[in-house]
């Protein structure tokens, strides 16, 4: 079900502060401000490690320290104003012109995207403090969509404070795309304040694209927060060849 914007005022009135167990909203639009966020699970069950083209990171400094001075997308050019909340159109990037962002308020060479799976395939910008979040978030406004990161040039490592400011402990896919396709699939647990998520690939190319995609639940609601990015990707090795 989805609210009007009338009677998401009336809830902002007559709700604000008390929230039922179970989340009982469809998108972030929908959700009074100063909603406590939920209890988050016990330690970080997101691992680091590697695979034969990539590595995940669960650590910020670690990452920072391995690819140092990439810059990081912290959303704070935003339009929505500290305690706000805002859903707009895709995608978010140097480009958007509309009330979330005004051109080149997103760092050039990134994309925040959503895919449309059960919501309403709009974007939403959560302002400071508007779930208690210490950072501006952004991602799907719609807790039944998935979120998608692209990047425009490729790039040999990426990362991002995974959050879910409302109901956090939900555990998410995440696929990481190359210029051929798909590099592989790795998980990733949401958390109030942001978990950290990362990953490099020494595949030739590097990363075009990181999806998160939720299992079909309406309490999966997640955001990005501090989005690092950059690096150049692993050059293709130049092949000699004996002549005969």
């Amino acid at each position: 079900m989805r609210f009007s914007s009338i009677v998401a005022v009336a809830l902002l009135v007559m709700m604000a502060g008390a929230v039922a167990a179970d989340q009982p909203y469809n998108q972030y639009s929908d959700v009074p401000p100063g909603t406590q966020p939920g209890t988050p699970p016990a330690g970080n069950p997101n691992q680091a490690g590697t695979t034969e083209a990539l590595q995940f990171w669960n650590d910020r400094a670690s990452f920072e320290a391995a690819f140092p001075g990439l810059p990081t997308e912290d959303f704070s050019a935003t339009l929505v104003p500290p305690g706000g909340v805002e859903a707009c159109d895709p995608p978010f990037n140097s480009s958007t012109n509309n009330a979330c962002f005004a051109p080149g308020g997103i760092l050039p060479g990134l994309e925040v995207n959503v895919n449309m799976v059960t919501g309403s395939g709009l974007l939403v910008v959560l302002g400071t403090g508007f779930l208690g979040n210490t950072n501006v978030l952004a991602g799907p406004n719609s807790f039944g969509d998935d979120m998608v990161l692209n990047f425009n040039p490729a790039v040999r490592a990426a990362g991002l404070d995974f959050v879910n400011p409302g109901t956090p402990g939900n555990v998410y896919n995440v696929t990481i795309y190359g210029p051929g396709g798909p590099l592989d699939t790795t998980t990733v647990t949401d958390g109030p304040e942001g978990t950290f998520w990362g990953v490099d690939s020494d595949d030739v190319g590097g990363i075009t694209s990181i999806v998160f995609e939720a299992f079909g639940s309406e309490a999966h609601a997640e955001l990005a927060a501090l989005v690092i990015f950059g690096g150049e990707p692993v050059p293709v090795e130049l092949q000699s060849f004996d002549v005969e």
